[in-house]
């Protein structure tokens, strides 16, 4: 995985330590949903076409 964005806000239960586990766990594809977006750190450190 390359540098990782850090998100600009943090929040309680942030995805962002755990974000190498959580990549690594997606399936493959085009699009990502993500239901909980929080501060997008998964968002941004995915390479989907669309998220």
């Amino acid at each position: 995985m390359a540098a990782a964005m850090t998100p600009i806000l943090t929040w309680p239960g942030g995805k962002y330590r755990v974000l190498d586990r959580i990549v690594a766990r997606l399936p493959a594809g085009r699009r990502l949903v993500e239901p909980f977006v929080g501060s997008a750190a998964v968002f941004h450190n995915t390479n989907c076409a669309n998220a």
